[in-house]
């Protein structure tokens, strides 16, 4: 499901940043196949194994154990 998720989130911003940002002609459908796919294939399940390694390092759920997973 993260992956998922962070598929939608890469290709709403590369296409919020074409439209918006760099206005240059038509949309740039293999940035958003790249960038999507980055989201998908890496982005999503390496940040989702990170936070299961932190809870796994550090313990707990007071405010000082989240405190210290923060990035």
């Amino acid at each position: 499901m993260k992956a998922l998720t962070s598929l939608v989130r890469w290709l709403l911003a590369d296409l919020i940043a074409q439209i918006f940002i760099v206005v240059r002609g038509p949309i740039d459908y293999m940035s958003l196949v790249t960038l999507s796919s980055f989201g998908f294939v890496y982005h999503g399940p390496s940040g989702q194994y990170f936070y299961i390694w932190l809870d796994e390092i550090i313990p707990g759920t007071a405010v000082v154990q989240y405190s210290l997973r923060l990035p």
